[in-house]
């Protein structure tokens, strides 16, 4: 950048050198964004969950695949939840981890049948 940044603010003597190396962070990392989005799926279904710990990454990678996807644009309108709620991370949270519940419903456990073995002697 250096070499760079000595041809160029012979352009002009009111660059600052900061200002220019911003710029450019922020162009690759909007450019990164732009190419990464374009490898993203066209849909994110989650098939099962057999933990609370797998429903929580998943939800969350439900979350950021809708984030990255929809827009509130005419083009990319997200339909999940109403128009007049915000759609931000935590709201998209709240209702695929809510919905997770209902369509995976958690199992319910033989209480005959102990599924983890006491240390104390019987």
């Amino acid at each position: 950048f250096d070499k760079f940044f000595k041809i160029y603010k012979h352009y002009s003597s009111n660059i600052i050198k900061t200002k220019v190396l911003n710029f450019f962070k922020y162009q690759t990392a909007t450019k990164y964004a732009e190419e990464h989005k374009k490898l993203l799926l066209q849909s994110f279904i989650i098939e099962s969950i057999t933990s609370l710990q797998k429903c929580t990454l998943l939800v969350r990678k439900l979350v950021l695949f809708n984030v990255h996807i929809y827009k509130n644009s005419d083009e990319h309108k997200c339909t999940v939840l109403p128009s007049n709620t915000e759609h931000n991370f935590q709201n998209l949270s709240t209702y695929y981890f809510d919905q997770s519940f209902k369509k995976f419903p958690v199992p319910i456990s033989d209480k005959s049948s102990p599924s983890t073995k006491s240390n104390q002697p019987v």
